[in-house]
């Protein structure tokens, strides 16, 4: 029967991992050496020295904020983790006291220490699921995840969502499991976190481990090292080389493993970490074991187990005891076997984790078999079947199914044993699927290769035969090929100098268009009639002796015209000047006419003239067909200009209370006219823009039994300088 160690392992390294790497709180103080709670004698002479440089930082500053960050660290370096909830519980209050001495202004500060507090509930959740307080772990969990939402810390957010996960995996429940990493994982990757994204794809990596999706499992680990080494986060990068030699080892490629292993060796002492070290040490020494390389594997738990002890850490102790439980059975001392075993068995259930708790059944039913004792061989392998089945664990389930196949046998009852025997044969035919392609892949990769290199070998042996006749080929086939590289080259030439050219002279017609449609647009501005008739009416007032307006209707034509010149150079003008424009425009208009014309300007509130911005004199046009036929034999003759926004966009109507569309002959004409300059003009400034600018006429007063008017509205995206 296969053994279960491999799977185990995956286990110890989610926890640790989930711990170390999510323990990063924030607050400390020269007084961590004078507390009482902290026991910092436990620690090791080289985390002593870590501490003592961070503290010389966090002492040299006087700045609250810096000295949280630069303490931040100090939970990666504390190895012993009996040291752990002392350090949580006084970072507590120290964030709790500055929080109450906080001022309103200091926002900032204010964020950060929300941020330090939700990850100092997060650690105390994580401690108690050290301790196996599973429902104390989830109401605190809870706790941090509703802070994190409420105070928009997404990091934080995402690292409760991580430690559910690794909640969800020590139950044994591996669906949630996913759910809450593949959570956290989207957060840490939005938010641009590389570190903890390869932590969290690490994370599911085992959980496709414990469920034998084997191809799944590689593609994320894989993932994970690629950014790991990237950040050089040797820590990380140690942990994934690890899992992937676990993996390769329990498909039997002995010597990758052996290499990645050995990898993660070396990045664990880079690292620093002994909690990573022992990891390796123990995957290394089953490892050993698989390939019955005893002594070597003995020397290599031992090593294991005395890390394991030096830094408290009880799981590594449990995997130990396990596979030594499983070495002393297959040599024959069942004694042993079974003491180690139990211990592997209390030590699982006193950390209330069922997939350990199942391995450690199991192991013990093996036992129990192999040194025919039936009676406790059968309950041990029903247990760890109907457990196994319960937490969908394939592996542990196959290997229940053949001992109690055995057992059952023994006992004469053979359709019970014939019903584990089928069992077990599915089970394993699913397990060896990806092993049996992965063989079935290399043994077609190696006949296609020989095929190839046979190939190659009868090729080479023709091309010797004939190589005279193709030298002679080649010197042909270089003329030709220079020949028509030649051809090629001018032709290339002569179509790069044709699309210059044709580009040149579609850029001119554009241009030539621009200017032609501007000219157009001036000419309309500055109508010869109305500058004449302007001048006039100027000239009427100076002759009757009011020296007063005439000064000032001539301020008005000259401003007019000066700012019709100026505004013409420029694609928009600012909503003031154009008020302007428009109001010495049609001041000027109206001295012409005896109807008293009456007219309003107005600009909705909200609109800021300064700044708002609008292509000039665009409802001049249609003012000025307004005032000349619409308006001018009417007594009671109004036209409004109306600037307001909506949507995104300004919005102008010109409105008349004339004769409206369609009334006269003439009147139509001009206001065709106006439209054709307008839309040529349109259709140049919403080239190649996403939101365009259009317009529209309709009429004022349609339900009118008389004048119906005329309203003109333009629609243009706002835009502020």
């Amino acid at each position: 029967m296969k053994t279960f160690k491999f799977l185990v392992t995956f286990f110890f390294a989610v926890f640790f991992t989930t711990v170390s790497a999510q323990i990063k709180t924030k607050a400390f103080s020269k007084e961590f050496y004078l507390c009482d709670s902290i026991p910092v004698n436990k620690m090791l002479p080289e985390e002593r020295l870590i501490l003592d440089s961070l503290l010389t930082i966090y002492n040299t500053q006087n700045n609250d904020t810096v000295q949280f960050k630069t303490l931040l660290q100090i939970p990666d370096l504390i190895s012993d983790i009996n040291i752990w909830p002392a350090y949580n519980t006084f970072l507590k209050e120290k964030v709790n006291s500055a929080l109450k001495n906080l001022k309103n202004s200091e926002e900032q500060k204010l964020k950060t220490l929300n941020k330090i507090f939700i990850r100092t509930i997060n650690n105390e959740g994580l401690l108690q699921m050290y301790m196996g307080n599973y429902s104390t772990a989830s109401a605190l969990y809870n706790q941090a995840l509703e802070m994190a939402k409420t105070k928009k810390a997404p990091a934080e957010e995402a690292e409760v969502y991580n430690s559910i996960g690794g909640l969800y995996h020590l139950k044994g429940e591996m669906e949630l499991t996913l759910k809450y990493y593949f959570l956290s994982m989207q957060l840490f990757t939005k938010i641009g976190d590389k570190e903890s994204t390869a932590l969290l794809l690490y994370n599911i990596s085992q959980v496709y481990c414990l469920q034998q999706n084997l191809p799944m499992a590689i593609k994320y680990a894989q993932q994970s090292v690629k950014i790991s080494e990237e950040t050089e986060n040797y820590f990380e990068a140690g942990t994934t080389y690890s899992l992937l030699g676990s993996i390769l080892a329990s498909i039997e490629e002995y010597e990758k493993s052996e290499n990645y292993l050995k990898k993660a060796f070396k990045l664990s002492k880079r690292s620093g970490s002994k909690l990573l070290e022992t990891e390796v040490l123990i995957n290394l020494a089953n490892l050993y074991a698989s390939q019955n390389k005893i002594d070597l594997a003995t020397k290599t738990y031992e090593a294991a187990r005395l890390l394991a002890i030096e830094t408290n850490n009880g799981f590594s102790l449990r995997i130990i005891l396990a596979n030594l439980a499983q070495k002393y059975n297959r040599i024959g001392n069942y004694p042993l076997a079974l003491k180690y075993g139990n211990e592997a068995l209390l030590l699982s259930k006193s950390f209330d984790n069922h997939i350990l708790e199942v391995n450690a059944i199991t192991i013990l039913a093996e036992i129990y078999l192999n040194s025919k004792d039936y009676a406790n061989a059968r309950k041990f392998g029903e247990k760890a079947f109907s457990n196994s089945e319960h937490l969908k664990l394939t592996k542990e389930k196959m290997d229940a199914a053949n001992i109690l196949k055995q057992v059952y046998a023994h006992a004469g009852n053979w359709q019970k044993a014939f019903e584990m025997q089928n069992t077990a044969a599915f089970i394993n035919d699913t397990i060896n699927t990806n092993k049996n392609k992965k063989i079935l892949y290399n043994k077609i990769y190696q006949i296609e290769y020989e095929k190839k290199e046979l190939i190659l070998l009868q090729e080479q042996k023709i091309n010797n035969a004939i190589a005279a006749e193709e030298k002679k080929v080649a010197e042909l086939e270089l003329s030709r090929s220079r020949f028509i590289m030649l051809s090629l080259g001018v032709l290339l030439i002569l179509t790069a100098l044709l699309a210059i050219l044709f580009i040149r002279q579609n850029k001119f017609k554009s241009m030539q268009r621009n200017i032609e449609l501007e000219q157009k647009l001036l000419r309309s501005q500055m109508n010869p009639h109305f500058i004449f008739n302007s001048l006039n009416s100027i000239h009427s007032v100076v002759l009757s002796g009011d020296t007063k307006n005439a000064t000032k209707y001539l301020a008005s034509f000259s401003k007019l015209i000066r700012s019709i010149l100026e505004s013409s150079r420029f694609e928009s003008i600012s909503l003031e000047k154009e008020v302007a424009l428009l109001n010495n425009y049609i001041s000027l208009q109206i001295l012409r006419f005896e109807n008293n014309i009456k007219y309003n300007i107005n600009i909705e509130s909200g609109l800021y003239p300064e700044t708002t911005m609008l292509p000039p004199m665009l409802t001049q046009p249609f003012i000025e067909n307004a005032l000349e036929h619409g308006l001018s034999n009417i007594t009671d003759a109004y036209l409004t200009v109306n600037f307001k926004q909506a949507g995104g966009y300004l919005i102008i109507e010109v409105c008349d209370n004339g004769f409206g569309l369609g009334e006269s002959k003439d009147s139509s004409m001009h206001i065709s006219l106006a439209t054709t300059i307008t839309k040529e003009r349109l259709e140049l400034l919403n080239h190649k823009k996403a939101h365009k600018t259009i317009f529209s006429i309709t009429e004022a007063f349609p339900e009118s039994d008389n004048r119906k008017g005329v309203r003109v509205t333009f629609k243009i995206p706002l835009q502020n300088t």
